[in-house]
């Protein structure tokens, strides 16, 4: 899980940002802060959590998608996002990745 630009209820957010999970045929690529689909999608692959998007420039059609900063041609046939709903958290517990965020760590892994 990418630890960037985490928003939760009650935030101030005037982009919208929320929690995205994306995945595919074989599971769970990784999970990204974005203010939306495309920009979830960029953020994944910009992270180096979607190499299994990533198809060779010659495979390439009108088709397919362009993503991350770098315009890298995707195939999203098999892609699934899904926007996290938060719960109130449990009195006293905080989720993982705000402390994450507190320590400066880019991800869950650190």
């Amino acid at each position: 899980m990418l630890c960037n630009d985490i928003t939760l209820p009650g935030d101030f957010n005037p982009h919208n940002t929320r929690l995205w999970v994306i995945g595919n045929e074989y599971g769970v690529l990784g999970a990204v802060w974005a203010g939306n689909e495309q920009d979830a999608l960029d953020e994944l692959v910009n992270a180096n959590l979607g190499q299994a998007l990533l198809i060779d420039e010659n495979d390439a059609d009108e088709d397919s998608a362009c993503l991350g900063n770098a315009g890298e041609p995707a195939c999203l046939d098999n892609v699934w996002l899904a926007e996290v709903e938060f719960q109130p958290p449990r009195p006293g517990r905080a989720p993982a990745f705000c402390r994450g965020t507190r320590a400066g760590e880019e991800t869950l892994d650190s």
